[in-house]
């Protein structure tokens, strides 16, 4: 469900900043224009609805939105963000929860009480994004409203004394754009407020008629900005041996890396790594040998160094990221993989007792049935057709727990194969199957390994190949 908060500016009646704990993804980035959608930059489109601004001069509108995106991109190099103008809007609801950022100027529905010059709607989609350690609600869209009620004026006019008691349109749309990329106020009404770079930033709660303080963000809006969306660092890692992979069989080598986003000068100069399983290291660029089984959270610090960023260092965090697999094994206090219990007549129910507690480390399943009562009788002539879950005439079955169909009364092997990264394992049991109404338990019910079956070798050939 979508949540909507929305920051207002009201006009006049180490940091303390705030954020609204909302932020995008790189994953939300547009495309420029101009093609250079690889420039390592977070770059938001936006568009604005074609209502006309009468307090404006001709085309002010779009001029002064622009200013406002392009000023925290001025100030805040370290942020790594951009923006992209994608045109006028017909949509005519702000909130409307798309991904992107609309610009109205006509406050639909007229929601804004007067002394109220703007409302940035935020909403997200409730999942999460990590930036330099923190996690923040992910945006699902942003949209700005400027009310329709307001006397607005250009910074040039009111800079040369021609202002009317006006508000200056450049800093209310910077204010609006911050909140856009996620920063709440340094201040809100009502609270203390006793240091003058919080009450002089651009995302301070208020400001005066004829005032254009706010049109440049301060220092604090900038180290807010840059706690963000500042040089941030990217762990990749992937096993020698299998490309763009972070799961195989115990032990299990993965090699890992960084990379920096931000401007073309940022450089990593030192590394600290923590592997998850108790290890860490500080080369640079490390491969790790993970020996227990396990699904692992790979943290890495970084001292980054720019021309245009004093140095920093910062952390990143994959959250489970790599596992490492064993054989797969019938899970804790089952006697065997799977129990096989009677419904009516020829119908039979499984009960999987596979070990899921390593995610990741279970990929296959199959089943197949044999006419006969011991494990001797597995073997291709004997494969029987049953009214499986998915496929008849003696295939084998891609199910969990599947309902078992015997063709006919007598003595069944029942076979489960199963396969994950450490390998493959199977099971079986011997059912013997009576025409008769009940629901009670099969004896021997427990599905027992088997070592060295063939079909399970044919499963582990398969799987290998699939994931190749």
């Amino acid at each position: 469900m979508l949540l909507t908060l929305i920051p207002l500016l009201v006009s006049n009646p180490a940091f303390a900043w705030k954020h609204a704990g909302y932020a995008w993804d790189v994953s939300d980035a547009c495309d420029a224009a101009d093609g250079s959608a690889d420039d390592g930059l977070l770059r938001r489109c936006w568009d604005m609805d074609d209502d006309i601004e009468d307090s404006l001069p001709e085309g002010y509108q779009l001029e002064a939105i622009q200013y406002g995106f392009d000023a925290w991109e001025e100030a805040a190099q370290c942020a790594a963000i951009a923006n992209e103008y994608t045109g006028t809007s017909e949509r005519g609801q702000a909130n409307a929860g798309d991904g992107g950022t609309t610009v109205f100027w006509d406050d639909p529905g007229d929601e804004m009480a007067p002394g109220v010059l703007g409302v940035t709607y935020l909403v997200t989609d409730n999942g999460s994004v990590i930036w330099n350690g923190q996690r923040y609600m992910h945006f699902g869209d942003t949209d700005i409203t400027f009310n329709n009620d307001v006397d607005w004026g250009t910074t040039d006019d009111i800079e040369r004394g021609l202002c009317n008691q006006e508000s200056a349109i450049e800093g209310v749309a910077t204010h609006e754009i911050g909140h856009s990329w996620g920063l709440g106020h340094s201040c809100d009404e009502g609270e203390a407020c006793a240091d003058s770079t919080l009450k002089e930033a651009t995302m301070f709660w208020q400001v005066g008629a004829c005032d254009t303080s706010q049109n440049v963000p301060n220092e604090d809006d900038i180290a807010s900005i840059t706690n963000i969306y500042g040089p941030a660092i990217v762990i990749s890692g992937e096993s020698p041996l299998q490309a763009d992979d972070r799961t195989g069989a115990a032990p299990f080598e993965v090699c890992f890396s960084v990379t920096v986003g931000g401007d073309d000068s940022v450089i990593v100069s030192a590394q600290h790594w923590v592997f998850g399983d108790g290890e860490q290291s500080d080369e640079l660029n490390p491969c790790h040998t993970y020996t227990t089984v396990g699904q692992f959270s790979v943290s890495a610090t970084a001292e980054i160094q720019s021309d245009v960023c004093d140095a920093q260092t910062v952390t990143s965090t994959q959250l489970g990221y790599v596992v490492a697999c064993d054989v797969p094994a019938p899970e804790e206090g089952a006697d065997g993989f799977f129990e096989v219990k009677k419904v009516d007549g020829l119908s039979y129910q499984t009960i999987n007792h596979t070990d899921l507690s390593t995610y990741g480390c279970v990929d296959t399943i199959q089943w197949e049935v044999y006419k006969g009562s011991a494990e001797g009788d597995i073997k291709p002539e004997n494969l029987v057709d049953f009214n499986g879950a998915d496929n008849a005439g003696g295939e084998s079955i891609g199910a969990w727990s599947p309902k078992l169909e015997f063709p006919e009364a007598g003595s069944y092997v029942v076979v489960m194969n199963v396969g994950g990264p450490g390998g493959v394992a199977a099971g079986f049991m011997v059912v013997d199957a009576a025409d008769g109404g009940g629901c009670s338990s099969v004896p021997n019910s427990v599905g027992m390994s088997i070592a060295g079956m063939m079909s399970a070798a044919a499963l582990l050939l398969r799987r290998r190949n699939t994931r190749a």
